[in-house]
């Protein structure tokens, strides 16, 4: 199991257990208290294939929606913000990460990424030293994405790890002096790993989501990139639905309160 490993090798993860039946799932919660989170080993993106059990009484009916592949349950994380740390690994074992960034989700998807995150140094180093330790014990090269949680009480605990480009990690394209991707075929390549840097202050991320379904036609674009300075990434996806990542923009610049008045209004206006 997954999560075994990390916690042989000392990685700060949340409460868990295996959940081959409902009864686990139940003793667990009697343990640990409401809500847990019920999950699938193997599949599971965006929410998809995770459920938040918030009473003995929906047990039953969750484990059976999940149950047609193996199951854990967690223990409910009281985190304070999302954090998550784009880093990359050479053939040669060289590591590099980018700067700690904030993510923001909304339905279990990633909404909004914040770079650099709203948080002190102290948890910056944290969260550093955390994705660097990850993939000292990964034997595979290439950009990893690493999720994590800032508890309340301002520990980092793992929550999940990409083994490859990832969303929280699309800013690098406009933001930094290397992309994510870029960087992943340096590190599959066994090129020199580059030292990420901003290449402004502060940036914002937002994914454009589909709300309905139909065929993908954008709208608004022009006008969000000359109001906003966006720079707007549609992936050419034929159809839309709701929730689907469609597409991406970011903004730079050196006021993060501004930049996120402006990335609001872009969100307002682009519809895909």
């Amino acid at each position: 199991m997954r999560a075994q490993f990390l916690q042989k090798n000392n990685i700060p993860i949340g409460d868990f257990a295996d959940a081959p039946n409902q009864e686990a799932v139940e003793k667990f919660a009697e343990q640990y208290g409401y809500p847990v989170v019920l999950k699938v080993k193997y599949g599971a993106y965006d929410g998809r294939g995770n459920t938040t059990v918030r009473s003995v009484g929906l047990i039953q009916e969750y484990f059976e929606k999940l149950s047609n592949t193996e199951c854990y349950v967690e223990a409910w994380v009281p985190f304070q913000k999302e954090l998550a740390v784009v880093a990359a690994r050479s053939t040669d074992g060289s590591v590099v990460t980018y700067l700690t960034v904030e993510t923001i989700h909304t339905n279990h998807i990633c909404d909004t990424v914040i770079a650099p995150a709203r948080v002190n140094d102290a948890v910056r180093e944290k969260t550093e030293s955390l994705a660097e330790k990850v993939l000292q014990i990964f034997n595979g090269a290439g950009v990893f994405g690493i999720e994590m949680f800032l508890t309340k009480d301002g520990d980092v605990l793992l929550n999940e790890i990409a083994p490859r480009v990832h969303n929280s990690g699309h800013f690098t394209m406009d933001a930094c002096n290397i992309s994510q991707f870029e960087q992943h075929i340096r590190a599959i390549s066994g090129l020199p790993l580059i030292e990420p840097e901003m290449l402004k202050p502060f940036a914002i991320m937002v994914n454009i989501l589909g709300d309905r379904l139909g065929l993908a036609s954008p709208q608004n674009l022009e006008e969000v990139v000359i109001e906003t300075g966006a720079r707007v990434h549609i992936y050419g996806k034929t159809d839309t639905k709701p929730g689907r990542k469609m597409g991406h923009f970011t903004i730079i610049g050196d006021n993060l309160e501004k930049l996120l008045e402006l990335a609001e209004k872009a969100k307002d206006k682009i519809s895909i």
